[in-house]
């Protein structure tokens, strides 16, 4: 008995010592959905995380997982402690009120974006209403809330079906890619946000574009973590990440990989167009 306790008491007496060790050696799990484009999310993401390492003075993964609801289902299990997510998933779980937006992604300094209907600068259409042709080319479904929800959403407020208007929707991985097509007259019309028409790089394609529809401000992307959750190492990564535009270094990387910084983003739910949400709960319905 004496022996048995005695053993019990050095069980005791280890854990107290090395489960601090242990759980400081537990990395951040941080997951960003793939869009499928998982590579590029990849490379986007890794020189971030290796910066946010140093800084932060622990170990962070970086996991590209399938989509959305494999990014929320993960969080709701705590298996992923950071997720970065579209206003619309943000929107969708910080509703349920235990996530907390630790920061939202910054694009020459605006935390919002529109999304554009455009067409070629010759084309005869002058109004959403008039669209027609072979191709609507969108971004990736049921996930991309600029590039997939709203744009089908302007087209339903214009009083059009785009499966119908048009021969074919047809999905893209990239915004920029859809741009060129609409600029060189692969496709009739497509969608694209702000971000990528006012993008400096863009400057040719742009010209070469005009905008039939164009949505209401929407919030960019944020940061989404579980409430009172690893709230220490939650808070020193979003500290750090948020500082990261403010240091020469930190501010190349963000530059090298397309962002332009990240700030605070408050607890309060998600602003949405409320009258956007109802049209996007019917997309949802019909693509059922």
């Amino acid at each position: 008995m004496i022996i048995r306790r005695l053993r019990i008491g050095i069980i005791l007496f280890l854990l107290i010592q090395f489960t601090p060790k242990l759980l400081s050696a537990v990395p951040l799990q941080l997951a960003v959905p793939a869009m499928q484009s998982g590579l590029s999310k990849l490379e986007q993401w890794t020189p971030i995380v290796e910066y946010l390492e140093e800084e932060c003075s622990f170990e962070i993964d970086l996991l590209i997982v399938k989509d959305h609801k494999k990014l929320i289902e993960g969080l709701r299990d705590r298996f992923y402690d950071i997720g970065f997510m579209n206003a619309l998933w943000e929107h969708r779980l910080i509703s349920e009120g235990d996530f907390i937006s630790g920061a939202r992604l910054s694009v020459g300094g605006d935390t919002h974006f529109t999304s554009h209907i455009v067409v070629n600068k010759d084309s005869v259409f002058r109004k959403m209403n008039e669209l027609t042709g072979e191709y609507l080319a969108l971004t990736v479904p049921q996930e991309s809330l600029g590039g997939y929800y709203i744009p089908l959403l302007l087209c339903m407020n214009a009083g059009i079906e785009a499966s119908e208007v048009f021969r074919q929707v047809v999905f893209s991985e990239t915004y920029m890619s859809i741009l060129k097509g609409v600029a060189f007259g692969v496709v009739e019309a497509g969608a694209v946000t702000s971000d990528v028409l006012e993008s400096p790089e863009m400057e040719e394609y742009r010209s070469e574009v005009r905008s039939v529809g164009i949505s209401k401000p929407i919030p960019q992307w944020a940061l989404v973590a579980y409430r009172d959750h690893k709230t220490e190492r939650v808070n020193r990564f979003i500290s750090e990440i948020v500082g990261m535009n403010s240091e020469p270094a930190g501010l190349e990387i963000l530059e090298e990989v397309g962002f332009t910084g990240f700030v605070p983003a408050g607890n309060d739910l998600v602003h949405i167009p409320p009258d956007y949400l109802d049209v996007i709960g019917e997309i949802d319905a019909l693509s059922r």
